[in-house]
């Protein structure tokens, strides 16, 4: 699929750029893009971070219940994306709020990197070869997936970072199949914090 960007997304390179000039001169970078000449890295693939709650996901909630609260863009100097500057929008979608909230590198970007391979590769039976790209997060199950939007209006695709929890396969899903995969978990989760905070209020 070719991974295409959603339309009206602030403008954020210049907030990028001088974050990444700047850790790169005191050589705080990973050794991948520490090592190469400041013009190669590139930066690229803005898209947004959305969050779920574990009650929605409990629930078997849909992704209607994500809501947008930040920006991620991808940093590489090679053909694998190697680090990432996360961004928080506070929920707006404007220029004029955005703030960095940090850098991102190691195994969490690398897996990041390979399952945008995937998404590259895979082909889909119903056609819609493009789409909008979005990362989903439940917190609260230390939970991360890239979902693909077909361009077309077609149903969402989810791909799961690997390894990621364990109900979760080396697969694709549609929006159902992975709610009804990830709900057992979330209920478990959810009953344990009920639970504890229960244990908490009689303490």
């Amino acid at each position: 699929m070719k991974i295409i960007q959603k339309h009206n997304l602030p403008a954020v390179d210049y907030l990028v750029r001088e974050l990444v000039q700047g850790a790169h001169a005191q050589g705080l970078l990973s050794s991948e893009l520490q090592d190469a000449e400041l013009s190669d890295i590139e930066s690229g693939m803005l898209h947004e971070i959305r969050e779920i709650s574990l009650h929605h996901l409990a629930e078997g909630g849909g992704f209607q219940h994500a809501v947008p609260t930040g920006l991620r863009c991808l940093l590489r100097s090679g053909r694998i994306a190697s680090a990432a500057v996360d961004l928080d929008t506070g929920g707006a979608q404007d220029d004029g709020d955005v703030e960095i909230e940090g850098l991102v590198e190691g195994d969490q970007i690398r897996h990041v990197g390979q399952t945008l391979q995937r998404i590259k590769a895979h082909s889909p039976s119903n056609g819609g070869d493009a789409g909008v790209l979005s990362l989903l997060r439940c917190r609260a199950l230390n939970l991360e997936v890239l979902v693909m939007e077909p361009e077309d209006g077609g149903k969402p695709l989810v791909f799961p970072l690997l390894p990621g929890l364990a109900p979760l396969k080396e697969r694709v899903y549609s929006e159902p199949a992975f709610r009804k995969a990830i709900q057992p978990e979330a209920k478990r989760v959810l009953a344990e914090y009920s639970r504890a905070s229960g244990e908490s209020l009689e303490g």
